[in-house]
């Protein structure tokens, strides 16, 4: 049964056809209970800003009246993978909450660790691959 459907619109430059730097994404998430009603929509709208080499190093939410209401920075390591993602307020002054990522030497996620404001760990996922590097 379908529990939730999300769907991503992105805004493409006319000219070259690509996704610009700069360029603002909506993702649109539905949800529904076990007889298929709706029961919850969002909509969000965001933007991110890369660096020379293509990785992401921030990522600003909008509100619905175009404000931002919260900003993520990338701190990425030689390979371009984020290893600490930091999650601030609409102020960008204080964090609400850290996450850590570590990689095997395959480059693939293996852990992911969530700190909150005080930095007490809130969550961490192991991740496990198969012999196909799918994840498990």
């Amino acid at each position: 049964r379908i529990k939730s459907i999300r769907l991503a619109t992105y805004f493409i430059d006319r000219k070259s056809s690509e996704i610009k730097e700069g360029s603002l994404f909506t993702d649109k998430v539905y949800e529904y209970d076990s007889n298929f009603n709706l029961i919850k929509d969002q909509f969000h709208t965001y933007k991110y800003d890369f660096d020379k080499n293509g990785n992401k190093v921030k990522k600003y939410s909008y509100n619905g009246s175009g404000g931002i209401f919260q900003t993520v920075v990338f701190k990425n390591d030689n390979t371009g993978n984020p290893i600490e993602i930091l999650d601030y307020d609409y102020k960008m002054k204080d964090i609400e909450h850290k996450t850590l990522l570590e990689y095997n030497l395959a480059r693939n996620l293996i852990k992911q660790s969530t700190y909150d404001n005080t930095d007490s760990l809130m969550e961490t996922c192991d991740y496990e691959y198969d012999n196909g590097k799918r994840e498990g």
